[in-house]
C-alpha cells in the first residue's frame, strides 16, 4: 500500500532545545518508524537556533522561510510577504505530491498559511496542533481588539475545517471536542519512566527542584518569600531549592538557599530530579483572560519530565488549571491552591513530615499510573495515528538492538539488513548502534561523540604500545551502557565484538542486564587474539607461546594465554545464545574448551537471491568491461590478508592453457601486476553491490583461496549468480560451497593444486555450466535471505521467552583486592591518565592512583586476574563519563583535551594503516563527507590518475 506523504508546517524545525519542537521531534520519529515520508516547511524567526537530532534531520526534506514580523504597522507589506510564502509552499505541495499537511498553529502567520492550504487543497487532509491557545499569542503581541476578533474568527473556522486536532492536554481535548465537534486527541511529550530509585537522600536536607520556564512566577515568588520566614529550616532539615533552566526571575539569583543550575539536557535533568525530595510546579494564578485560558487548556511540559523521576510532585496553582485537575484526578501528587504564606508553609511542613510515608509512596504509584495512561510512548503514538487516521503497527512487542562497528559495509550479515527486516516485516522494533555510521538511516545510531571517538583511539594505541593486550580498555562499552537505545531495548544482538572494541569484562555487565545473542563471525571468540589462526591449534589448549604475534591485533609481548583465560572467565559468567553461520564454525565452537558447553545455533547467512542472480546475460555484463565473449573470466577478491591472493598469483604463473583468460579483481588494486603480461587484469578496487553483481555475471569462475574464512559471503553470491567456486580446504568454504559436489576445494596453500583446479574448469565448458547450475539451485535451497531472517526471528522469540540466568553480574560486585598485578596496572593507568588529562585538572586527580615507593620493572601483568579486570572496568567507566561531560553541541568544553589533536590524528592514521585498513578507509570517507568540495576535488584527481594509468 502506498504510504502517505506528510508536510509539517511549523515555525521551529523538530529539534532538541525548544519544548514544542521536542514534542514535534518525538512525533516525527513515530511517523518515520512507520516509514512515512516527511517534508517540512519552516517559517521561522531570526532568533531561532535549533539543536538538531542528526538522524531525524537527515530524514526530513525541508524548505525554510523567514517569518515576517507579526502585528506589524505595515500590514500590507506583512500580508504580501505571507502571500509569497503561501505561493511557494503551494508549489512545493504539488511538486512533492503531499496528501497530509500537519501544522502546530503558533501565531497569525502559520494560521494564514494553513487556512490558505485548506482553501487551495480541499482534498488534502489537514491536521492542526495546538500547543498554547491563540489568545495567549494575541495577548503577548498586543493585538488590537479588532484584529483579535478577526484572528479568533479565522482560528475558529480553520479548526472546524481541519480533519483532526492534536491538543495540549486532556482538558483542552475535552473543551475542543465540545467547542468544535472535532476528531481530537491529546499529545504529550513521552519520556522514560525510571525504575524505583535507590538514590540515597541527605537526611539533613530537603531538596526542592523546579525546572523549565518561570512564566507562572507568582507562586514561585510566594514560595521563596514564605521559606524566608522560617530561615529555610524545618525540624533540623535545611531546605534547598535547585533550579534547572534559564530564568530572569531575580529571586532565583544571589540567594544562598537557591542553587541556580542553568539549562541541562532532558535525560540528565530526570536523573538530577531523582535526587530531590520534592518536584515543584507553579502554574498561573492570574485572572487575566489570556492567562486564564492558557492555564485551563495548556499543560506545563515540566510535569512530563517530573513524573518519570519517581519523586513526589507539588502542583501550586488555582484548582481550575489543566495540571491541577489532571494530578487531582489520579491523586498523583500534592496540591496547593493558595498564595498565603502560612498555607504554603503548612503544605511544605506536611510534605516533609510525610517523607517516605505510605501516603507518599501511594502518590508516586498513582503518578506511575498517570504516566502509563497519559505520557507513555505507546499511548501518544496511538493518539497521533488516530488523529491522522493512518495505519501503523500497534503490536510492536519488543525492541531489539543490533550492535556492530559499522552499518553499510557488510550490511547483509552485520545486523543492518536484519534490522530493516525486523522493522518492516515483524512485530518487533529494531535499531542498530555502530561506532562508524555511513548510512542516513534514522534507525542507525552512533555509539559515541567525536571526542569519545578520539578517546577510543588513545585507548587502542595504549593497549597496543603499553599493555600488549586488546579488548581490555574500551570507550565503546560504557558508551553503549549509557545509551538510551541500550537501556530501552529488550534484546541485544552483538556482532564483531573485537571490531566494536567492547571490553571483554564489560560483557559480564551487558549480557547480565539484557538477554543477548552473539553472532560469531570468525574464530577470534575461541583464541587468545587471532582472528584466523591458520594451521595453529594452540587455541585448543590455551594459546601458550603464540607463534605469530604480528597478524591482525598484533601484540608486543605474548599475553595470548592471559587473554584466552580472560575469555573463559567472561564466558563462564554470561548466559547468552551464540550463532554461527557454517558447519566449520559450529565444529570449532564445540571443540573449543571455552565454548563447548554453551548454547549455539547454526544459521547460515542469507542474501537476496533475486538480486544476486544470472538474469542478465553474460554478454551484457562483459560489455560493461569490454571483455571478448570467447575469454574465460576469473573473478577474485584481491587482498593481502587472508584472501590467498599470493597463492592465486602463483597458480596463474604456473597455469598453461590455450584459452584466453581475463581476470577481474575487486578490493585492493595492483596485487596481480606480476602476471599482467600473460593475462588481461581489470582491477575494480572497492565496489558497491551493483558493480559486484556485474562482475559476478561477467565471470565464469569465482576464485576464493582464502586461508581464513568463517563463512564466505562472496562465495554464495557467486553461486547465486550461477558460478562455480574454487577454494582451499581448511576454512568454512568447502562446506558452504558444497564441495566437491558443487564447489572445488583443494589442499590449503597449495598453489599447484589450485592451478590444476583452475585449469580443469577453464578448459571444461560443460563442467563449469553443470556446477554453475547446481550452485544456483543450492543457493535457492540454503542461502535465501528469507530463510536466514525467519530463523533469526524465531531465535529472537525463543531467547525473549527463555528465563535467563543473570547471576553472573555478581562477579563485578566483588571488591578489588590489592595485589601485585593491581599495583602494576595502576601504575600503567597513571601513565594513560597523564596522556588524557592535565596533571592539575580535577579529572586527573580523581583517577590518579597514589603509588608511593613503587618501583617499575619488567613485571608481566596477569590480565586474567579478576582484580585487574575490575580495576580496568572502573577506569573505563570513569574516563568515559568524564569525557561525556566535556563535549557539548559538537565543541570541546575543556581546552586541555584539544592540545594534541593533530598529533593524535596522525598517530591514529598510522595505527589504522597497520592494524585496520578497512576502518581507515571508512574513517577517511566519513571525514571527507563534511567537506564536499574537497571530496570532489580529490575524486577528480583520483579519476585522472586512473585514466592516465
Amino acid at each position: 500500500m502506498k504510504k502517505d506523504k506528510i508536510l509539517l508546517l511549523t515555525d521551529v524545525f523538530p529539534c532538541k532545545n525548544y519544548s514544542g519542537a521536542i514534542l514535534s521531534l518525538q512525533l516525527c520519529k513515530f511517523l518515520i518508524e512507520e516509514k512515512y515520508k516527511l517534508y517540512c516547511a519552516c517559517v521561522k524567526s531570526e532568533n531561532i537556533v535549533e539543536k538538531y537530532d542528526d538522524e531525524i534531520y537527515a530524514e526530513i526534506e525541508c524548505i525554510e522561510f523567514k517569518k515576517p514580523k507579526e502585528n506589524s504597522k505595515n500590514e500590507d507589506n506583512y500580508l504580501k510577504k505571507v502571500e509569497d510564502i503561501i505561493e511557494q509552499i503551494t508549489d512545493y505541495i504539488k511538486e512533492k505530491d503531499i496528501n497530509i499537511v500537519w501544522c502546530p498553529i503558533q501565531g497569525e502567520t502559520l494560521l494564514l498559511i494553513f487556512n490558505a492550504i485548506q482553501k487551495k487543497f480541499p482534498k488534502i487532509k489537514t491536521i492542526c496542533q495546538i500547543w498554547d491557545p491563540i489568545e495567549w499569542f494575541l495577548y503577548e503581541l498586543k493585538y488590537s481588539e479588532d484584529n483579535t476578533k478577526r484572528i479568533l474568527k479565522l482560528f475558529y473556522k480553520t479548526i472546524k475545517n481541519s480533519f483532526g486536532v492534536l491538543t495540549a492536554s486532556d482538558e483542552m481535548n475535552r473543551i475542543y471536542k465540545e467547542k468544535y465537534n472535532q476528531n481530537c486527541y491529546p499529545s504529550y511529550l513521552s519520556l522514560d519512566l525510571l525504575k524505583s530509585s535507590n538514590v540515597k537522600k541527605d537526611s539533613d536536607k530537603f531538596i526542592i527542584i523546579m525546572s523549565g520556564q518561570t512564566y507562572a512566577s507568582v507562586g514561585i515568588e510566594k514560595l521563596i518569600n514564605s521559606l524566608d520566614k522560617i530561615n529555610w529550616k524545618y525540624k533540623n532539615k535545611k531546605i534547598i531549592i535547585r533550579y534547572f533552566g534559564n530564568s530572569s526571575l531575580e529571586l532565583l539569583h544571589n540567594n544562598p538557599n537557591i542553587d541556580y543550575k542553568g539549562f541541562i539536557a532532558q535525560d540528565q535533568l530526570i536523573k538530577e530530579q531523582e535526587k530531590a525530595n520534592l518536584l515543584y510546579c507553579s502554574y498561573f494564578f492570574d485572572n487575566n483572560p489570556a492567562f486564564k485560558i492558557v492555564s485551563q487548556e495548556s499543560y506545563p511540559s515540566k510535569v512530563t519530565s517530573y513524573i518519570p523521576a519517581q519523586v513526589p510532585i507539588l502542583i501550586h496553582s488555582l484548582p481550575d488549571t489543566s495540571v491541577y485537575k489532571h494530578i487531582e484526578k489520579y491523586n498523583a501528587g500534592y496540591l496547593l491552591d493558595s498564595l498565603k504564606s502560612d498555607e504554603i508553609l503548612n503544605k511544605i511542613k506536611f510534605i516533609i513530615d510525610n517523607s517516605n510515608s505510605e501516603q507518599e509512596k501511594k502518590l508516586i504509584s498513582n503518578a506511575n499510573k498517570l504516566f502509563e495512561e497519559t505520557f507513555s510512548r505507546e499511548k501518544n503514538k496511538d493518539y497521533l495515528f488516530k488523529t491522522f487516521d493512518i495505519p501503523y503497527t500497534k503490536d510492536k512487542k519488543y525492541s531489539i538492538l543490533e550492535v556492530n562497528y559499522v552499518d553499510l559495509p557488510g550490511k547483509r550479515f552485520n545486523g543492518y539488513d536484519f534490522m530493516n527486516y525486523l522493522n518492516d516485516k515483524t512485530e518487533y522494533t529494531a535499531n542498530q548502534i555502530v561506532t562508524y555510521k555511513t548510512s542516513d538511516n534514522c534507525n542507525v545510531l552512533k555509539l559515541y561523540n567525536n571526542l569519545q571517538q578520539e578517546l577510543e583511539y588513545i585507548f587502542l594505541s595504549f593497549e597496543a604500545e603499553e599493555l600488549s593486550v586488546h579488548s581490555c580498555l574500551s570507550c565503546s562499552s560504557q558508551c553503549l551502557i549509557n545509551n538510551d537505545a541500550y537501556k530501552n531495548c529488550d534484546l541485544l544482538h552483538l556482532h564483531m565484538i573485537h571490531n566494536t572494541k567492547l571490553s571483554l569484562i564489560s560483557l559480564v555487565q551487558i549480557c547480565n542486564e539484557k538477554p543477548t545473542i552473539i553472532s560469531i563471525h570468525d574464530p577470534w571468540t575461541f583464541t587468545g587474539r587471532c582472528v584466523h589462526y591458520e594451521e595453529c591449534d594452540k587455541y585448543l589448549t590455551g594459546c601458550h607461546n603464540c607463534p605469530n604475534l604480528d597478524s591482525l591485533f598484533p601484540l608486543k609481548y605474548d599475553n595470548c594465554n592471559e587473554l584466552w583465560k580472560l575469555k573463559k572467565l567472561v564466558y563462564d559468567n554470561i548466559d547468552v545464545d551464540y550463532v554461527v553461520s557454517s558447519q566449520y564454525m559450529y565444529d570449532l565452537f564445540k571443540q573449543s574448551p571455552l565454548t563447548k558447553n554453551k548454547r549455539v545455533h547454526l544459521i547460515p547467512f542469507g542474501m537476496d537471491i533475486d538480486y544476486f542472480t544470472n538474469n542478465m546475460t553474460n554478454a551484457q555484463a562483459r560489455k560493461k568491461y569490454n571483455i571478448d565473449k570467447n575469454d574465460i573470466v576469473l573473478f577474485h577478491r584481491a587482498q593481502k590478508d587472508f584472501k590467498g591472493t599470493n597463492y592465486f598469483v602463483e597458480a596463474l604463473e604456473k597455469l598453461e592453457t590455450d584459452r584466453k583468460i581475463t581476470i577481474i579483481t575487486c578490493s585492493e588494486k595492483g596485487l596481480l601486476n606480476s602476471v599482467k603480461s600473460r593475462y588481461r587484469i581489470i582491477d575494480l578496487g572497492n565496489i558497491d553491490s551493483e558493480e559486484l553483481k556485474f562482475a559476478f555475471n561477467a565471470c565464469d569462475i569465482f576464485i576464493m583461496p582464502s586461508i581464513g574464512e568463517s563463512f564466505g559471503m562472496m562465495a554464495i553470491e557467486a553461486m547465486s549468480c550461477g558460478k562455480p567456486v574454487i577454494c582451499f580446504d581448511n576454512t568454512a568454504l568447502p562446506s558452504v560451497t558444497f564441495a566437491p559436489k558443487c564447489g572445488i576445494a583443494v589442499e590449503n596453500k597449495n598453489s599447484e593444486k589450485l592451478m590444476e583446479a583452475i585449469k580443469y574448469l577453464v578448459e571444461d565448458d560443460k563442467e563449469r555450466e553443470k556446477r554453475g547450475k547446481l550452485a544456483r539451485k543450492l543457493t535457492e535451497e540454503n542461502y535465501n535471505v528469507d530463510i536466514y531472517n525467519q530463523k533469526m526471528t524465531d531465535l529472537c522469540r525463543e531467547v525473549l521467552k527463555r528465563k535467563h540466568d543473570f547471576s553472573g553480574k555478581k562477579l563485578l560486585n566483588k571488591p578489588i583486592i590489592e595485589n601485585l598485578d593491581v599495583k602494576y596496572m595502576k601504575n600503567k593507568l597513571n601513565k594513560l591518565s597523564f596522556k588524557l588529562f592535565h596533571v592539575e585538572s580535577p579529572e586527573y586527580k580523581k583517577i590518579y592512583y597514589d603509588m608511593k615507593d613503587f618501583e617499575e620493572d619488567d613485571y608481566q601483568i596477569k590480565y586474567s586476574n579478576i582484580n585487574v579486570q575490575l580495576l580496568l572496568n572502573d577506569y573505563n567507566k570513569n574516563v568515559v563519563n568524564m569525557y561525556k561531560s566535556f563535549y557539548e553541541g559538537g565543541k570541546i568544553k575543556y581546552p586541555g583535551l584539544a592540545r594534541f589533536k593533530l598529533y593524535r590524528m596522525i598517530k591514529r592514521f598510522f595505527y589504522l594503516l597497520t592494524h585496520d585498513r578497512k576502518l581507515l578507509i571508512i574513517t577517511i570517507k566519513r571525514k571527507l563527507n563534511r567537506f564536499p568540495k574537497l571530496k570532489l576535488f580529490l575524486k577528480n584527481i583520483y579519476n585522472k590518475i586512473k585514466r592516465d594509468k
